[in-house]
């Protein structure tokens, strides 16, 4: 993730929603990090600060994941984190997720005042991983445990050999729209 500042309210409130869900990160083989134009001490700081707040009642976890000092710009040039309409300085607001091979994934960016779903985030990530692991696609809204999509078929004389080969599991709604229970 890419942030504009530390001390801000709404970058504060994302990173302890993910603070919130660090764990579940973590059992998806998921790193969390954060690149942060300002210094280390001040993010340092930032850390402590966030860690003394009780956010939506909930008193704030140790936040284990870490903050990147990046104030040569070089991370920030790197992946394009930089909005010079914005500032020369600071980062938009940006959620990276790069795959083993450092291949980005998902990219989803957001203004100044709109806080990131982190449940979207790692909703969209477990979605990535099961996509990958299953050679399946995911419907809108999937979330887990729901049903996938299959690969589209090229044409309707495909869909008639799929049709008389159907598993068990397999069900559709369209020539094109095939699901795999989940």
């Amino acid at each position: 993730m890419s942030h504009p500042a530390g001390f801000t309210p709404v970058c504060t409130s994302e990173l302890i929603e993910f603070a919130y869900l660090q764990e579940d990160f973590k059992k998806l083989n998921t790193q969390l990090i954060v690149v942060s134009t300002d210094g280390v001490n001040s993010n340092l700081e930032w850390i402590s600060s966030m860690e003394s707040i009780a956010y939506n009642g909930k008193k704030t976890p140790q936040i284990k994941f870490p903050i990147v000092s990046d104030i040569g710009l070089e991370i920030s040039r790197k992946y394009g984190m930089q909005h010079p309409d914005v500032s020369n300085t600071k980062n938009i607001r940006g959620v990276f997720v790069i795959d083993p091979d450092n291949k980005i994934r998902l990219l989803e960016f957001y203004p100044m005042n709109i806080g990131r779903n982190t449940n979207e985030v790692l909703r969209a990530l477990t979605a990535l991983q099961e996509s990958d692991k299953n050679n399946v696609l995911t419907p809108a809204n999937w979330t887990t445990g729901k049903d996938f999509l299959l690969p589209a078929l090229a044409n309707k004389d495909e869909f008639e050999k799929m049709k008389e080969k159907k598993k068990e599991n397999q069900y559709y709604l369209a020539w094109y729209m095939w699901f795999r229970k989940n």
